[in-house]
């Protein structure tokens, strides 16, 4: 079987929806841990570490909104009507799995919980961003 039309077959404008909200809610997440994380220092301290996160996120916004704008182009060159698994590409699915796992394993590793909220908050902060790219490109296809 074709892998663009692995069932369930949906119009690619709902593609760019489905990558954009998953980026988005896991962006969300990553800030929330960080936020939670980041209670049981002072005022000041949280305010130091939430900056140094948004700061340190340079890199990472750059790196996803790549990632973004090669997913899009993959999904602009589909057929009009393609397999909902196909907002990204299927080598992806692996580095996501790897990616979740690296998550699980520093959550529970002798970290200080406080420090690693300083990256999460850099990736949360890069992947919220990045999926704004997905998002707008259904309105720009709608007009």
């Amino acid at each position: 079987m074709d892998a663009e039309k692995i069932p369930p077959i949906v119009n690619k404008k709902w593609l760019y929806l489905l990558a954009g909200s998953m980026w988005f809610i896991v962006g969300i997440f990553l800030l929330s841990l960080a936020l939670g994380w980041f209670e049981v220092l002072s005022s000041e301290r949280k305010f130091q570490h939430i900056l140094l996160g948004i700061g340190l996120s340079i890199p990472f916004i750059i790196m996803f909104l790549v990632v973004a704008g090669r997913n899009i182009n993959r999904v602009k060159a589909m057929p009009e009507s393609v397999s909902i698994f196909n907002f990204q590409p299927w080598y992806s699915y692996v580095i996501v799995v790897v990616m979740m796992s690296i998550g699980i394993m520093l959550r529970h590793s002798p970290l200080f919980k406080t420090d690693l909220g300083i990256l999460y908050t850099s990736i949360g902060v890069a992947i919220s961003l990045a999926s704004l790219k997905f998002l707008r490109m259904i309105f720009v296809n709608s007009l």
